[in-house]
């Protein structure tokens, strides 16, 4: 299996993507994103929460995908407290 094939299968074994029914004859493909696949790309669509993610995971020495997500939700959550006094 290519390699992006397999990171593919990946995003698909985390829950991320959703493929429905049908199982490709050829590599992997999928029908659209999951509801945690768009939760966490809205939670890093920002360049500057996606930075600030990459450098807690390369701080960390390592990550998973659950990982980034409370990375990136844990920062978000730091700038809305900023904002609402909290």
């Amino acid at each position: 299996m290519g390699q992006i094939d397999y990171h593919l299968s990946l995003i698909r074994e985390a829950g991320l993507v959703d493929i429905g029914g049908a199982r490709p004859m050829v590599g992997i493909g999928f029908r659209r994103l999951s509801w945690a696949g768009h939760d966490f790309l809205d939670s890093v669509r920002s360049p500057d929460v996606w930075d600030r993610t990459k450098q807690a995971a390369s701080a960390a020495g390592g990550f998973t995908v659950d990982l980034l997500v409370f990375a990136a939700k844990s920062y978000l959550e730091g700038k809305i407290k900023g904002f609402i006094g909290g």
